[in-house]
């Protein structure tokens, strides 16, 4: 964080002054701070058994992420809602979906893309899987004072 992700917020918020609040494009140092993380093991650290690590130090990692909202998460490909559909889809795909979202969330982020690479507007939707809804029956008993 201190040697890689705090010095280039600058640019950040720069790139995103300039282009306004209404782009929706990713400013290069996210990127930057993408590839760096996958060469040093960093991406999906949420996935227990594709980092080696446990949901609870993944959970202490996701604390100090935390800490540079803006690019930390993303960087590491660890930002709501995007781990709990990459999360659905690594534990309950069926194939078709994992051909249609490509590589898997091991190798690459989920998120809503049209055919031609172009970010879709409902892209922080979370996806529709085939797996059925779990419903809880509670049963509630008054009870008179």
């Amino acid at each position: 964080m201190n040697t890689e992700v705090f010095p280039v917020e600058v640019a950040y918020h720069a790139y995103r002054a300039e282009r306004g609040q209404d782009d929706h494009t990713l400013p290069p140092v996210v990127e930057d701070l993408k590839a760096k993380a996958r060469e040093r093991g960093l991406w999906n650290l949420f996935l227990p058994d594709k980092s080696g690590i446990s949901q609870l130090d993944s959970a202490s990692l996701a604390e100090v992420s935390g800490w540079s909202l803006e690019l930390a998460p993303e960087a590491l490909n660890c930002q709501a809602p995007d781990t709990g559909n990459m999360e659905l889809l690594h534990l309950f795909a069926t194939d078709e979906q994992r051909a249609l979202f490509g590589r898997g969330p091991a190798a690459t982020a989920v998120r809503g893309r049209a055919p031609d690479g172009r970010r879709h507007p409902s892209a922080r939707a979370p996806l529709r899987t085939r797996v059925p809804p779990l419903r809880l029956a509670l049963r509630v008993r008054r009870v008179e004072p």
